[in-house]
């Protein structure tokens, strides 16, 4: 079983011993541990890298929390963002290929 299976069958266990439903396991989310984790262990792309990919330049301003969350059975960076005209977006963008 891989790292990333690993850590989103310990998140969805988590998720569930809190009082989750089976629905809302489908969709977790991992803690900045585990992001940090993946990104060290080359699983998924660190924030910066998902940035440039999503053409996101110097004037953007990610709003906290950021988030890694499970969808579909991939993972997927979950940011607010503020562009240089101060527009605010939000983005959820592959945490491996950094796409949309």
């Amino acid at each position: 079983m891989s790292n990333v299976s690993t850590l989103l069958i310990a998140a969805a266990a988590a998720a569930f011993l809190n009082g989750a439903t089976p629905a809302d396991a489908q969709n977790t989310c991992l803690g900045n541990a585990q992001i940090q984790q993946m990104v060290s262990a080359g699983q998924i792309l660190p924030l910066n890298e998902i940035l440039a990919h999503a053409g996101l330049g110097r004037g953007t301003k990610v709003l906290p929390p950021v988030k890694v969350c499970s969808e579909g059975g991939a993972l997927y960076y979950q940011l607010k963002v503020l562009d240089g005209n101060g527009a605010a977006r939000n983005l959820n963008l592959n945490a491996t290929t950094g796409q949309p």
